[in-house]
C-alpha cells in the first residue's frame, strides 16, 4: 500500500521513498523544518554492525533529540526577541545582576542544544555513509546498547576509557553514586 502512494516520484528514489511511508503516516503533522530528519531515517545503507530494527530505534531517537533541541533553540529566539523588544528597567545592582545570569544560563543552553544538533546531523551523516556505530578511535563496532541509549556516542566503551585512563581520569571513580564516596572506613 506505501508503495501506491510514492508511485509519482522517480523510480530511483522509489525505493527509499517506500521505507518512510509508514513512518510518514504516523507524522502527519510534522514540522516545515523535518524534511532532514525523514530523508535520514531511511539509510540508503544498512550497516552490518547494527541489525535493521536497532538502528530503526536509533534513528527514532535522533529523531527525537533534534525536534526538542529544535524546540528548545526555538523558543530561546523567541523569547530573546520580547527580550529585546521590551523596555528595560535598569534596577538596582542585584536586578542587573540577576538578569545578567538569566542571559548568561540561556546562551549556555541554546549553544549546547546548537552543538547537539550539530551532533545529531553528524550521526545522521555517519548512518547514510556506513560509518555510523563504528568507534572512531579503533574503527570496531561500538555495542548497539549503547547506541540506543547514547545515539550521538562515538567512541566504544572500551577506547573512552582508555582515552580517560591516558588524560587522568578514572572512569571507575566517575561511575561512583554520591553515597559510595561518603561510606566511612568502619
Amino acid at each position: 500500500m506505501a508503495k501506491d502512494t510514492k508511485k509519482s516520484e522517480p523510480k530511483k528514489d522509489a525505493k527509499k521513498a517506500a521505507a518512510p511511508a509508514k513512518s510518514a503516516s504516523k507524522k502527519a503533522a510534522a514540522p516545515a523544518q523535518k524534511p532532514e530528519a525523514t530523508k535520514a531515517s531511511t539509510p540508503a545503507v544498512l550497516l552490518d554492525h547494527i541489525d535493521a530494527k536497532t538502528l530503526a530505534k536509533i534513528v527514532e531517537k535522533l529523531e527525537e533529540m533534534r525536534e526538542e533541541s529544535l524546540e528548545v533553540v526555538n523558543e530561546q529566539m523567541k523569547a530573546d526577541l520580547v527580550r529585546r523588544g521590551e523596555t528595560v528597567d535598569v534596577g538596582d545592582d542585584m536586578d542587573q545582576a540577576s538578569n545578567e545570569r538569566d542571559r548568561e544560563f540561556n546562551l549556555i543552553i541554546h549553544q549546547r542544544h546548537l552543538r547537539r544538533l550539530q551532533q545529531i546531523d553528524d550521526a545522521f551523516s555517519r548512518i547514510e555513509d556506513g560509518s555510523y556505530g563504528l568507534c572512531e578511535g579503533t574503527d570496531e563496532p561500538i555495542n548497539p546498547k549503547r547506541l540506543l541509549i547514547m545515539p550521538l556516542a562515538r567512541y566504544s566503551i572500551e577506547y573512552q576509557q582508555q582515552q580517560e585512563k591516558m588524560l587522568g581520569r578514572n572512569p571507575e571513580e566517575a561511575g561512583r553514586s554520591y553515597d559510595d564516596t561518603f561510606i566511612s572506613d568502619e
